[in-house]
């Protein structure tokens, strides 16, 4: 039974009024779905025990109904649950520990005699793992001299340990544990013992961060102990393993390596187990460069989930908190580094973050399918978790800048005193603003105000408007309930604007500098930037970008180009860019290697590729070319060749050509446009078609 079940069975026990649902949900930062699981689960421990199972009284909540003898026993059930045998879930990881880092033969019917159970049931237990291994294409199989063991490809092996002990324990913290209480840690602590991580924790102070205290390094010290354990038990990898163009030159990690084979593989590892440990424990790194697959597919990915979160809440991120964007990109940026290598993250706030903010959650988890396309691989719960985390701090900065209404009527047969205070109290509590107090003689009223809910203390009905019953003095149970009506019927509220941006008045101003037949020169740009500044008009610099309209010259667009295969298409597309010096030949060489090293990831839509590199690979200024191919070439793409556009992107940072990134994704969406574009047999009118709208 889970600790969090006993603590539910405790609470439920030490209360003698019943319990909504709801309210367990927030007390144990979990859904009420799981609260009733666990529910079912105590009752069934309660009936075994020939105990009065909980009782779920309607409109009330659940609770216990015990006399003083049954008080008694529960609390003696609480204060002894040790149970002495496993459960199953229990003794599936003590066998999958046991047979993953034990140095010693396990054999099956030793730990039928261990966990106390029948042959049956443990063949039962053995066929359910063997299902859950399948995914991961690795098999048990008994050895005569060894006992049970894994086999498979070692790397594989080693992603299951490390996603069974994320699954099962959570986020295992270094220095933490002194006193295991629980089963599930204690079971792993038998197999990777706590001075064991403690000695790794203490390698990663010496090379990499002393000061570093976040879930990216405890998870590194994990998979790193797994590493660890697996190749003192004698299993290394043997396949091929190349590095990785960023981990070639972290120093840090090597170093790291070094002492761990040091102190604690003092026979050695072989050159790909090095390199493999080199690239993986480099994924838990954050804030460092990424190879430029990640660059550029992290940035497009973010650009869309973005834009899908802004289609599917109404609100606007694109304005508000460049950083926050900045965080998200950089958290992308990782997330597609670590799914490369099957490495995901364990989130220790999962389930208080699906209940707190699940509207948010929900929606993200609908967004993956579009990860899965991007990736060839399932995000998990916990990463979807951190994106969420991402959008409601976004959410959360829009409504600290952004104020928002509900308008609402009372109704209220008590007498005009009580509506009024009814009244006050929702304005007081909730972004709510009465415009009328009315009796149910007055419902013909309503239609004369411009309102979004009504709120009643008698049930009423009235067609078209969102309706509440509540009692007129709100309690703390009615404000949840409130709060949960207000959440329903978000489409409802209505912005009260409050002007603190300025961007688009400085770029409006910037307009009218260049039509009215000025030169905006650098010098004069940066005067009015010092205006604005001096007199608190805040801008957002980095929503000033460049749109495609902007950066593309009529002399970069190429109109049927005629070219031999994708190498060719990439050297024509960049050619004036080349010429006006804004790249050198080295980024059309970085262009063309990225290809063949990752494959076709610059195809980023149905016929259409945007050509790149990173900005250190020979970017000296923001650029754009494009040329229409008169015959379509193959990248080798799946679904979107054969290619008839290309764009060729320079990039000088990471932000100055997002909107020409944002551009281009609406561009993706509309084949329409794009059929027109590629048919198009002029400059003229490929300029037409691609700015229209």
């Amino acid at each position: 039974m889970k600790e969090r079940t006993i603590k539910l069975l405790k609470v439920l026990a030490e209360e003698s009024k019943p319990i909504s649902l709801e309210d367990l949900s927030r007390e144990f930062s979990v859904s009420t779905r799981t609260i009733r699981n666990e529910l079912n689960e105590i009752n069934t421990l309660l009936e075994n025990d020939k105990l009065p199972p909980s009782k779920n009284i309607r409109g009330q909540g659940v609770v216990l109904i015990l006399n003083a003898d049954e008080r008694r026993r529960i609390d003696k059930i609480i204060e002894s649950y040790s149970a002495d045998y496993y459960n199953r879930e229990e003794r599936y990881l003590d066998l999958i520990f046991s047979i993953g880092f034990s140095q010693k033969k396990i054999l099956l019917y030793e730990k039928e005699e261990q966990f106390a159970i029948s042959k049956s049931t443990m063949d039962e237990d053995m066929r359910r793992i063997r299902q859950f291994l399948d995914k991961y294409e690795i098999q048990i199989v008994s050895d005569p001299k060894l006992g049970m063991i894994f086999t498979g490809q070692e790397h594989n092996i080693r992603t299951f340990l490390y996603d069974a002990v994320n699954q099962s324990l959570g986020l295992v913290v270094v220095g933490k544990n002194e006193s295991v209480t629980n089963r599930k840690l204690e079971i792993f602590y038998q197999y990777v013992d706590n001075h064991f991580i403690e000695q790794i924790d203490e390698i990663y102070n010496q090379t990499i961060s002393d000061t570093q205290v976040d879930i990216y390094r405890y998870q590194a010290i994990l998979f790193s102990a797994i590493c660890v354990r697996r190749i003192q038990k004698g299993n290394m990898i043997e396949t091929s393993y190349l590095l990785d163009e960023v981990s070639q030159d972290r120093q840090k990690i090597s170093d790291f390596i070094h002492e761990l084979i040091r102190q604690l593989i003092p026979k050695g590892i072989n050159e790909n187990e090095r390199n493999y440990l080199k690239t993986l424990i480099n994924k838990f790194e954050v804030d460092e460069e990424v190879s430029l697959l990640n660059w550029s597919a992290s940035q497009l990915l973010t650009l869309q989930l973005i834009r899908y979160v802004e289609k599917n809440t109404g609100l606007t991120f694109s304005k508000e908190e460049p950083q926050l964007q900045d965080s998200l990109y950089r958290h992308v940026e990782g997330l597609l580094d670590r799914m490369r290598y099957n490495i995901q993250i364990v989130n220790p706030l999962k389930e208080m973050i699906q209940t707190k903010y699940s509207n948010v959650y929900e929606l993200i988890k609908s967004f993956s399918p579009y990860i899965f396309r991007a990736t060839g691989k399932e995000i998990t719960d916990d990463e979807i978790a951190f994106l969420t985390i991402h959008f409601s701090t976004m959410i959360s900065v829009l409504n600290q800048n952004e104020s928002y209404e509900y308008k609402a009527v009372v109704i209220c047969n008590h007498g005009l005193a009580t509506g009024n205070l009814l009244a006050e109290n929702l304005k007081e509590l909730f972004p709510i603003n009465v415009v009328a107090v009315l009796s149910s003689r007055e419902l013909y009223l309503i239609e004369k105000f411009d309102i979004d809910l009504i709120f009643a203390t008698i049930p009423i009905e009235f067609p078209g408007r969102p309706v509440l019953v509540v009692e007129p003095i709100i309690k703390m149970s009615t404000q949840y309930e409130i709060q949960r009506f207000l959440e329903e019927n978000i489409q409802l509220r209505r912005k009260i604007d409050r002007q603190t941006d300025y961007t688009e008045f400085f770029q409006i101003m910037l307009a009218i500098i260049e039509e009215s037949g000025g030169t905006l020169t650098p010098n004069l740009y940066e005067k009015i930037e010092i205006a604005f500044r001096k007199n608190n008009l805040m801008i957002n610099k980095k929503e000033i970008q460049p749109m495609i309209k902007d950066i593309l010259t009529a002399q970069n667009i190429l109109i049927h180009k005629e070219v031999s295969d994708w190498q060719e298409a990439i050297k024509v597309v960049a050619e004036p860019l080349l010429k006006e010096e804004v790249i050198t030949e080295n980024y059309i060489d970085a262009m063309i290697n990225t290809v063949k090293e990752y494959g076709p990831y610059i195809v980023i839509g149905e016929h259409i590729a945007l050509a790149h590199a990173r900005p250190t690979d020979g970017s000296k200024k923001l650029g754009l070319s494009v040329a229409t191919l008169k015959n379509p070439v193959n990248f080798g793409h799946e679904d979107h060749d054969p290619v008839n556009i290309i764009f060729c992107l320079s990039a000088i940072d990471n932000y100055s050509h997002l909107n020409i990134m944002k551009n281009l994704i609406e561009l993706i969406h509309d084949k329409d446009k794009l059929k027109r574009l590629a048919q198009a047999d002029t400059v003229e009118s490929f300029e037409n078609i691609l700015y229209e709208g």
